[in-house]
Protein backbone atom coordinates (compact mmCIF):
# COMPACT_ATOMS: atom_id res chain seq x y z
CA UNK A 1 0.00 0.00 0.00
CA UNK A 2 1.71 3.04 -0.99
CA UNK A 3 -0.85 5.72 -0.14
CA UNK A 4 -2.70 5.52 -3.33
CA UNK A 5 -6.01 3.74 -1.49
CA UNK A 6 -6.27 7.33 1.27
CA UNK A 7 -5.79 9.82 -1.41
CA UNK A 8 -8.62 8.02 -3.39
CA UNK A 9 -10.68 8.37 -0.72
CA UNK A 10 -9.82 12.07 0.38
CA UNK A 11 -10.78 12.66 -3.62
CA UNK A 12 -13.86 10.59 -3.43
CA UNK A 13 -15.33 12.33 -0.16
CA UNK A 14 -18.65 13.91 -0.01
CA UNK A 15 -17.76 17.47 -0.69
CA UNK A 16 -18.98 19.92 2.01
CA UNK A 17 -19.53 23.71 1.96
CA UNK A 18 -16.30 24.51 3.39
CA UNK A 19 -14.41 22.23 0.83
CA UNK A 20 -16.19 24.63 -2.25
CA UNK A 21 -15.09 27.51 -0.08
CA UNK A 22 -11.76 26.59 0.35
CA UNK A 23 -11.36 25.56 -3.31
CA UNK A 24 -12.52 28.94 -4.69
CA UNK A 25 -10.51 30.83 -2.07
CA UNK A 26 -7.30 28.83 -3.73
CA UNK A 27 -8.16 29.51 -7.04
CA UNK A 28 -9.54 33.00 -7.06
CA UNK A 29 -7.08 34.76 -9.91
CA UNK A 30 -8.55 38.35 -8.55
CA UNK A 31 -7.59 39.85 -4.72
CA UNK A 32 -10.86 39.19 -2.69
CA UNK A 33 -12.05 42.47 -0.90
CA UNK A 34 -11.23 41.89 2.69
CA UNK A 35 -14.98 41.87 3.62
CA UNK A 36 -15.51 38.95 1.31
CA UNK A 37 -12.19 37.40 2.50
CA UNK A 38 -13.09 37.32 5.95
CA UNK A 39 -16.83 36.12 5.56
CA UNK A 40 -15.78 33.16 3.87
CA UNK A 41 -13.01 32.32 6.02
CA UNK A 42 -15.42 32.56 8.57
CA UNK A 43 -17.51 29.64 7.22
CA UNK A 44 -14.08 28.25 5.03
CA UNK A 45 -12.56 27.53 8.68
CA UNK A 46 -15.75 25.99 10.06
CA UNK A 47 -16.85 28.71 12.37
CA UNK A 48 -20.08 27.95 12.05
CA UNK A 49 -22.06 24.62 11.27
CA UNK A 50 -23.05 25.59 7.75
CA UNK A 51 -19.30 25.12 7.47
CA UNK A 52 -20.08 20.73 7.61
CA UNK A 53 -23.18 20.61 5.26
CA UNK A 54 -22.53 18.24 2.06
CA UNK A 55 -23.09 20.06 -0.66
CA UNK A 56 -24.90 16.82 -2.36
CA UNK A 57 -27.26 17.03 1.16
CA UNK A 58 -27.79 20.55 1.09
CA UNK A 59 -31.18 21.71 1.81
CA UNK A 60 -32.70 24.91 1.73
CA UNK A 61 -33.29 24.72 5.75
CA UNK A 62 -29.33 24.68 5.56
CA UNK A 63 -29.31 28.07 4.37
CA UNK A 64 -31.73 29.44 6.66
CA UNK A 65 -30.28 27.53 9.67
CA UNK A 66 -26.88 29.22 8.80
CA UNK A 67 -29.04 32.35 8.63
CA UNK A 68 -30.25 31.54 12.11
CA UNK A 69 -26.65 30.89 13.49
CA UNK A 70 -25.46 34.03 12.23
CA UNK A 71 -28.20 36.25 13.80
CA UNK A 72 -27.75 34.18 17.20
CA UNK A 73 -24.15 35.66 16.69
CA UNK A 74 -25.58 39.12 16.93
CA UNK A 75 -25.55 39.90 13.25
CA UNK A 76 -27.71 42.05 11.84
CA UNK A 77 -30.09 41.05 8.90
CA UNK A 78 -27.55 43.06 6.49
CA UNK A 79 -24.74 41.53 7.59
CA UNK A 80 -26.49 38.05 7.10
CA UNK A 81 -27.46 38.81 3.78
CA UNK A 82 -24.39 39.73 2.74
CA UNK A 83 -23.09 36.71 4.39
CA UNK A 84 -25.03 34.32 2.47
CA UNK A 85 -24.68 36.29 -0.67
CA UNK A 86 -20.76 35.53 0.02
CA UNK A 87 -21.22 32.22 0.47
CA UNK A 88 -24.16 31.50 -2.23
CA UNK A 89 -21.92 32.87 -5.05
CA UNK A 90 -19.40 30.32 -4.34
CA UNK A 91 -21.57 27.51 -4.37
CA UNK A 92 -23.76 28.37 -7.01
CA UNK A 93 -20.70 28.24 -9.57
CA UNK A 94 -19.09 25.30 -7.28
CA UNK A 95 -20.08 22.37 -10.76
CA UNK A 96 -19.02 24.13 -13.06
CA UNK A 97 -15.62 25.56 -11.54
CA UNK A 98 -14.69 22.18 -9.78
CA UNK A 99 -16.55 19.74 -11.28
CA UNK A 100 -19.67 17.56 -10.64
CA UNK A 101 -18.60 16.28 -7.30
CA UNK A 102 -19.10 19.66 -6.12
CA UNK A 103 -23.09 19.70 -7.38
CA UNK A 104 -24.93 21.93 -5.66
CA UNK A 105 -29.10 21.99 -5.52
CA UNK A 106 -29.56 26.10 -6.99
CA UNK A 107 -32.90 25.86 -6.15
CA UNK A 108 -32.58 25.19 -2.35
CA UNK A 109 -29.85 27.83 -2.33
CA UNK A 110 -32.53 30.35 -3.77
CA UNK A 111 -35.29 28.85 -1.60
CA UNK A 112 -33.19 29.27 1.73
CA UNK A 113 -32.25 32.38 0.88
CA UNK A 114 -35.77 33.75 0.46
CA UNK A 115 -37.09 31.88 3.59
CA UNK A 116 -34.43 33.97 5.44
CA UNK A 117 -35.48 37.18 3.71
CA UNK A 118 -39.11 36.46 4.93
CA UNK A 119 -38.17 35.64 8.24
CA UNK A 120 -36.18 39.12 8.83
CA UNK A 121 -33.08 37.08 9.54
CA UNK A 122 -31.63 38.57 6.31
CA UNK A 123 -32.27 42.19 4.90
CA UNK A 124 -31.18 45.66 4.17
CA UNK A 125 -29.19 47.47 6.64
CA UNK A 126 -31.55 49.80 8.75
CA UNK A 127 -31.57 53.89 7.24
CA UNK A 128 -28.93 55.83 8.88
CA UNK A 129 -29.92 57.50 11.87
CA UNK A 130 -27.97 60.43 12.17
CA UNK A 131 -24.85 61.71 10.06
CA UNK A 132 -21.50 63.20 11.37
CA UNK A 133 -21.13 66.54 12.36
CA UNK A 134 -19.01 69.07 11.34
CA UNK A 135 -16.44 68.90 13.92
CA UNK A 136 -16.29 64.86 13.72
CA UNK A 137 -15.30 64.50 9.69
CA UNK A 138 -12.95 67.87 10.47
CA UNK A 139 -11.41 64.89 13.71
CA UNK A 140 -11.55 62.42 11.28
CA UNK A 141 -9.76 64.45 8.59
CA UNK A 142 -7.08 65.69 11.29
CA UNK A 143 -6.50 62.30 12.15
CA UNK A 144 -5.77 60.70 8.54
CA UNK A 145 -3.91 63.61 7.59
CA UNK A 146 -1.62 63.23 10.66
CA UNK A 147 -1.73 59.22 10.50
CA UNK A 148 -1.75 58.60 6.68
CA UNK A 149 -0.37 62.11 5.32
CA UNK A 150 -3.56 62.50 3.14
CA UNK A 151 -3.58 65.83 0.97
CA UNK A 152 -6.15 67.49 2.44
CA UNK A 153 -6.31 70.60 -0.06
CA UNK A 154 -8.08 68.10 -2.68
CA UNK A 155 -11.15 68.04 0.41
CA UNK A 156 -11.04 71.83 0.84
CA UNK A 157 -13.82 73.45 -0.93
Amino acid sequence: QNGTDELFEKKSAPKTVADAIDRYTKGVRIDLKDTKKQVLGFVRDGRCDFSDVKLSELSSYDVRDFAEELVRGDRSPATVSLYITHVCYVLKNAEDDFGPSYHVNLDALERGKGSARRSNLAGKSDPRERRPTLDELDSLMTYFHRNHAIDTAAYAA
